[in-house]
């Protein structure tokens, strides 16, 4: 078990976006709810960016209406489901 506590592991993320760019992307979901993998930011950010590439896997992208929650989402050796659980603990 690591050290890691919950309020260690979030990075926050803030996003702006003019009324043209929302116009111009509406299919964009904008769920702040949504778990993620820091390790996946490609192919969010292709996705605000409208950029299509080979690799790209609109599942890894939060904010694409065909995102899938990641099976799991690691912090070292740690699952972060059982680095939650320590907030019951305490």
């Amino acid at each position: 078990m690591s050290n890691a506590y919950p309020c260690q592991c979030k990075i926050p993320f803030i996003l702006w976006r003019s009324e043209k760019y929302k116009e111009e992307m509406p299919e964009l979901v904008i769920d702040a709810s949504r778990p993620y993998n820091i390790e996946d930011i490609i192919y969010s950010l292709s996705t605000l960016s409208a950029l299509q590439h080979k690799e790209d896997d609109q599942t890894r992208s939060i904010f694409s209406p065909k995102y899938k929650v990641p099976s799991k989402r690691m912090v070292g050796n740690e699952d972060y489901i059982n680095i939650q659980k320590k907030i019951n603990r305490n």
